[in-house]
């Protein structure tokens, strides 16, 4: 993205980013998933891709590489959602 829009980079990540946020809300909606999903998996990706965009460093390759690895932990938090969704509905039914 750097290289790609110069300029503009913070601007298209956030944009990006904020479109993910948005089909994984959509997504939870149409699944049936419950709070558990929203606030695990939206609330925390929302805030791990708020924290990259807010502090990159688009001058330091180190910096963007560790960015970029970062979204590993992006993965297992949405994993970690819907898990806690399916034990509440599934596994506990009936708890909210």
């Amino acid at each position: 993205m750097a290289l790609r829009f110069p300029d503009n980079s913070r601007t298209v990540i956030s944009t990006l980013s904020a479109t993910f946020v948005s089909a994984l809300t959509l997504t939870g909606h149409l699944a049936g998933l419950g709070p558990l999903y929203y606030a695990i998996s939206c609330g925390g990706a929302a805030a791990h891709l708020a924290w990259q965009c807010i502090t990159v460093d688009f001058d330091s390759r180190a910096d963007c590489w560790r960015k970029f690895v970062s979204n590993g932990y992006l993965g297992g938090l949405i994993w970690a959602g819907v898990a806690a969704d399916y034990v509440q509905q599934v596994v506990i039914p009936g708890t909210y």
